[in-house]
């Protein structure tokens, strides 16, 4: 496996704005305009709207639905990306795929395209 890591914080940021602008998206509860009468404190204090931003990664991989994780969850998320996973940063996108690219084989550096814009 491999997987792209963003700050938390940051993360939790653009999920806020994004539900507060995501006319497109047809998933229930995605777009929530009613966010844009709200702090992002007060967003993260309310469990019920704010739950996707709390320890998403760590609930998919222990395949956990529950709110409550404990000290031991934390631990064993750690262990299993540190052991199966590559990890990347989306702070740093360009070394993480160059990273990816290396470990799995994806190009010949010498014959890949040049961006062009």
């Amino acid at each position: 496996f491999f997987a792209l890591f963003r700050h938390p914080i940051e993360r939790a940021v653009s999920i806020f704005y994004y539900h507060q602008v995501a006319t497109h998206e047809r998933g229930e509860g995605v777009y929530q305009p009613e966010l844009a009468d709200m702090t992002i404190q007060e967003w993260l204090g309310d469990n019920r709207r704010s739950g996707e931003a709390k320890n998403f990664l760590m609930k998919s991989i222990l395949s956990k639905k529950s709110r409550d994780l404990i000290e031991d969850d934390l631990e064993t998320a750690k262990e299993i990306i540190r052991t199966k996973f590559l990890v990347g940063l989306v702070s740093k996108m360009e070394e993480s795929v160059e990273r990816f690219d290396k470990y799995f084989g994806w190009y010949d550096h010498e014959k890949r395209p040049v961006c062009q814009e």
